[in-house]
Formats: C-alpha cells, sequence, structure tokens
C-alpha cells in the first residue's frame, strides 16, 4: 500500500548513476526514484528493520545521518564484498538509503553518507527528464576484467591519465517537445577504434 501512490501516478521517473573509478579503482552506484508519498514507506522500511531478528538487525542502523528532514539509514554488507567484488567494489562497501516524501536514493559505496546528504540538501532545478554521462576512460578497465590493465592502457593512451575528453554525454529533456541529445567526443571513437584494432 505504501508505493500505492507512486504507482497510481503512471510513470517511472528516476535516474541509475556510476561514479569513479576512486584511486583504487573502484565504483560507486547511485540510484534515484520520484516518490509520491514516500514517507509511509520510509515508516514501512523502518518497522521492517525493527522488526528483523538479533544478528540481522545490526546489519541495519536507522537515522544513521541526516539530509536536511530526511533521514538515512545505513547497512552494512562489508562482510558481502568477496575478492571477485573488491575488484569493483571498495570492501569498505556499504548501502545508504534515504526515502523522502518526494524522492528516494540509494548510494551503493564507502562515502555514501555524504553524497546522500549532499543530494538531499540540494535544491532540484533540472528541467531534463533523464540524463546519463559515461566516463568512458575511467571505465574501460570494467569492459573485460580479465584483459582490465590491457584496457586501461589503451585508454590512458588515447584519453591521458587525466582522461581528458572521454565522457559520452545523453539526455532527454522536456518542454513542449521531447529532446534526445547525444554527445560524443571524437576521441572516445578514436577508443573504440583502437579497441577494434586488440581484437
Amino acid at each position: 500500500q505504501a508505493v500505492e501512490p507512486t504507482r497510481k501516478r503512471g510513470e517511472w521517473d528516476g535516474g541509475v548513476t556510476v561514479l569513479g573509478p576512486d584511486k583504487g579503482g573502484h565504483l560507486s552506484l547511485l540510484i534515484g526514484q520520484r516518490l509520491e508519498k514516500g514517507a509511509a514507506l520510509d515508516g514501512v522500511f523502518r518497522n521492517v528493520a525493527k522488526s528483523l531478528p538479533e544478528g540481522l538487525n545490526n546489519f541495519i542502523r536507522l537515522d544513521a545521518a541526516t539530509g536536511g528532514k530526511t533521514g538515512i539509514h545505513q547497512m552494512d554488507v562489508s562482510q558481502l564484498i568477496n575478492v571477485d567484488l573488491q575488484k569493483v567494489l571498495d570492501k569498505d562497501t556499504h548501502i545508504w538509503l534515504a526515502i523522502g516524501d518526494d524522492r528516494g536514493l540509494i548510494y551503493v559505496g564507502p562515502d555514501g553518507k555524504e553524497r546522500l546528504k549532499s543530494a538531499l540538501e540540494t535544491p532540484e532545478t533540472s528541467t531534463k527528464l533523464a540524463e546519463m554521462s559515461l566516463s568512458v576512460g575511467r571505465l574501460a578497465p570494467y569492459f573485460d576484467l580479465e584483459k582490465s590493465e590491457a584496457m586501461r592502457a589503451v585508454a590512458e593512451t588515447i584519453f591521458g591519465k587525466e582522461y581528458k575528453n572521454d565522457t559520452v554525454t545523453m539526455s532527454l529533456e522536456g518542454g513542449e517537445s521531447l529532446q534526445w541529445k547525444l554527445r560524443v567526443p571524437g576521441k572516445v571513437l578514436s577508443f573504440a577504434g583502437a579497441l577494434r584494432g586488440t581484437e
């Protein structure tokens, strides 16, 4: 019942952002969803967390922080980060969850508290319905984990170690008409050609 107001609105308004890699080569993930009367959903989550049996409830810390008037909950999943996942996620990764009345945010990464506090305290001013930016150079090692070092070397050859001009941007804007925009820098096309040459 808590999700009914959002479902009845009849549209999905959300986004997914992949952040990083950081200095250790790890990625973080931010997921956002527009909500209607999200406070009720937050109440359900709190009740579930409080009803968990002893041992499991230690993994969830309610109101570990606040952003604006919204509580930020912390879920400790560090024990689930095995050796393979450590290639992608930091070993100190936590899941951070914030459910406000108008939006819900989930962050998977080691610095989620600060990320969510910043997101919740920043007014939404964008008119874009959806936007995605992809740092091709930084993500190159993850295209093929078995050849991650070779992929990184190709990326640094094309973009340099600071990964300049490596970002592909896609956006969907509203208004009188829908506008879909795609921006692909020339160096990204060169990178794609270099990858084909290594196959």
